[in-house]
């Protein structure tokens, strides 16, 4: 029969081992050398594009700062925060102090002027025309106690009395209103000492007028006018 020959070719390709039917595998690549983790290359960088040039940024001009410390008075602080400390100068009142002067009327018309003294101190006397001072060694005084005491509204030769600083001394100066003998003496007190100046009564007739004391102002409103001596009475 004519299909009697094929037959064990058939079988003989299906029964073949798979391997004869495969196709055999491409040769693998060849291996590359490996690098350390460290030295490994870094990639090429990409050429950018070509960037057009930069152009100068125009310059700014800064205003000059204000100083500070020339506008800002100093600060009364110290570095630490504490406020600083001022020294206040006071008169030195170390020494002898006298109080303020005195007057005072007596009986039969004299009078007298009288000062006191925390300590004892040397008086010196002197006279001039219309004038008599007693000068206080080392002896100091405050400044409400150097206004003058006016004594010329009383009937006595005494005009004013007033202390007045000379270097490290005090004076005490008596002004007359008229020519007078005088008599001085000086008692020590627990207090320290007060000197006393006395003088002889004298007749009223013989004393010159008190000054005149100026009237105080007269107020007006403004715009109407008041008429001569006569005051404005509508307030």
């Amino acid at each position: 029969m004519w299909c009697s020959r094929p037959v064990p070719v058939v079988l003989a390709l299906l029964l073949a081992p798979p391997a004869l039917a495969q196709t055999p595998p491409a040769p693998a690549p060849p291996a590359q050398p490996t690098q350390p983790a460290g030295d490994t290359p870094a990639p090429a960088a990409t050429p950018s594009p070509a960037q057009a040039p930069s152009q100068p940024e125009p310059a700014t001009t800064t205003p000059p700062l204000r100083p500070v410390a020339s506008t800002q008075p100093p600060s009364p602080m110290r570095a630490t925060g504490k406020r600083k400390k001022t020294t206040k100068v006071i008169p030195n009142l170390l020494g002898p102090v006298a109080t303020y002067p005195g007057f005072r009327m007596l009986s039969g018309g004299s009078s007298r002027v009288f000062l006191q003294v925390n300590r004892k101190v040397d008086v010196v006397e002197s006279k001039a025309a219309g004038r008599i001072t007693y000068r206080l060694k080392g002896t100091h005084t405050i400044q409400t106690n150097q206004y003058p005491l006016v004594t010329s509204f009383f009937p006595t030769p005494v005009g004013r009395v007033l202390l007045t600083p000379q270097g490290t001394d005090l004076d005490l100066v008596v002004e007359l209103r008229v020519p007078s003998e005088a008599q001085h003496r000086v008692l020590e007190t627990d207090q320290g000492m007060v000197l006393q100046v006395d003088f002889p009564a004298v007749d009223p007739g013989k004393l010159p007028a008190p000054p005149v004391t100026p009237a105080p102002p007269t107020l007006q409103r403004a715009g109407k006018k008041a008429s001569k001596g006569v005051e404005d009475e509508s307030y």
